[in-house]
């Protein structure tokens, strides 16, 4: 698929910084069509349901769609404007769409964009007032959960004119979230944030060439052997002690870094969640199953034992990425949105899916940066006109998905990996396979750094962690449970 395709940061919390439950149950969980994947040509056919012709213009005067977005440590909504063309792909594609929506459709896109925090607090105390202030909200997505949960936000769904289970909206995201027949955010081909956010791991070809001519990470994972024992056997044998004072520091060489929220994200690339859905429509706490347990200690193991060969960024001072840069580290794991660093790059490079946890585990698996960066589309209650709101989010989307999601993989591909042909089959892999993890994101009896926590105190005895957790992650699904229930948005 990757051959016809179109050619075409700061790390998540607890990384360096570098700014440049799902349905699908079981550790053989695959994909759901239509998640943003690198695509050809063709597929941007899809056709879009709405009037071709419709326009919202008034008196001769356009509608402004007023959008609240964030701004988050280079992790913005920054999709929705753009003064002029530029002759740079993503920033053309902005300004298509929106002259497209301008000219076509009479519909003038602004956007504010602030902190998080006041962003979700703008949410809550508009909407809470019945001020019809903004169009379409795009706080953090977890938190649209409070908003969710406070009838705050519609149902998507139900608003008419906005088709979900189109292919430019996520629809890994709508099965994993959908409670009740309800998703009251989601995310997709609208923005770019998303997939700037997919956890993936960075390898630099020359030096593994040098010291580990054997191994094709390529091949691995097209063999379907690129499992977490594999990358554990991978990254050992580079590490040097440069200077050679005794004690590996960030001037020496390594063979692989990564920060502690990793151990999640192997926990998740696994094929485990930390809650399911039980198949009565409700979901249940999922980390104390048979596989759960024999996940967690390969992952504990590997992220605690086995730090002491590796550079883990709470035990290390130093940025690992300059050295990844700079040749000196031959692994790590990172957010996508970093690799567009790597322009300058003298040596090769490659990106790779996370790993499997055996090769019994059916596909390759991309958690996203959910818990710190990654926005989600929310319609308030407050919305004067709601056909007109749907109409204009789904048009946003659709264009998207015609002109935002190509430019980004022409970006990324052209711009940074046209060197490396296998990336852009490993890409649409990555790109793919996003999951997303309802425990993590509504962060039932705060279970969302369970994980975290555990490695970053060097804490091997997760059994007892999990017992603690429990009945507080058995309450907080019933609560939300119960809030949708009644929840009539």
């Amino acid at each position: 698929m990757l051959v016809a395709m179109l050619c075409l940061g700061m790390v998540a919390c607890g990384g360096d910084p570098v700014n440049t439950g799902s349905a699908n149950t079981g550790e053989n969980a695959g994909t759901v069509a239509g998640t943003g994947s690198a695509t050809t040509e063709e597929d941007r056919s899809a056709i879009l349901e709405l009037d071709e012709n419709i326009n919202f213009a008034e008196g001769g005067k356009p509608y402004e769609f007023r959008i609240l977005g964030i701004t988050n440590g280079g992790y913005d909504t920054d999709d929705f404007f753009a003064e002029e063309l530029l002759e740079e792909p993503i920033n053309d594609a902005i300004y298509t769409r929106n002259q497209t929506l301008l000219e076509k459709h009479g519909v003038k896109v602004t956007i504010k964009n602030d902190t998080t925090a006041n962003t979700f607090q703008a949410a809550k105390n508009n909407i809470g007032a019945h001020l019809d202030s903004y169009d379409m909200y795009m706080p953090l997505i977890n938190d649209g959960v409070p908003l969710a949960k406070e009838g705050y936000i519609y149902n998507l769904y139900e608003v008419p004119n906005l088709s979900v289970e189109k292919v430019w909206w996520d629809q890994n995201l709508a099965e994993s979230l959908t409670i009740y027949d309800k998703l009251y955010f989601s995310i997709g081909d609208i923005t770019t944030v998303d997939d700037d956010l997919c956890y993936v791991t960075v390898f630099n070809k020359d030096f593994l060439q040098e010291l580990k001519p054997e191994e094709n990470p390529y091949e691995l994972v097209r063999q379907h052997k690129w499992t977490l024992d594999k990358f554990r056997e991978l990254v050992k044998g580079f590490n040097n002690d440069d200077d050679g004072n005794g004690t590996m520091t960030s001037t020496d060489t390594w063979g692989f870094s990564t920060f502690t929220n990793s151990a999640t994200v192997f926990y998740q690339a696994a094929g485990e969640r930390m809650v399911r859905p039980d198949g009565n429509g409700g979901f249940e706490f999922s980390m104390q199953t048979e596989r759960a347990y024999e996940v967690l200690e390969t992952v504990l193991d590997f992220m605690v034992t086995d730090s002491k060969d590796f550079w883990r960024t709470d035990k290390i001072a130093g940025n690992s990425i300059d050295a990844f840069k700079s040749g000196k580290l031959a692994l790590r794991t990172v957010c996508f949105d970093t690799v567009f660093g790597f322009r300058e790059m003298e040596m090769d490079f490659g990106v790779l899916p996370y790993p499997l946890f055996d090769e019994d585990q059916k596909e390759y698996q991309t958690p996203t940066s959910t818990e710190c960066y990654c926005p989600g589309v929310m319609i308030p209650v407050t919305a004067s006109n709601l056909e007109r709101t749907g109409a204009i989010t789904e048009l946003l989307a659709y264009y998207g998905y015609q002109h935002l999601t190509p430019a980004y993989y022409e970006t990324s591909v052209k711009g940074v990996i046209s060197r490396d042909e296998d990336t852009w089959e490993m890409l649409d892999l990555i790109f793919g396979n996003k999951i997303y993890d309802i425990g993590y994101i509504y962060n039932f009896g705060d279970m969302q750094f369970v994980i975290n926590e555990l490695t970053k105190n060097d804490n091997l005895n997760y059994v007892s962690k999990l017992d603690s957790i429990k009945d507080a992650v058995a309450a907080d699904i019933q609560e939300v449970l119960d809030a949708f229930h009644f929840n009539q948005n």
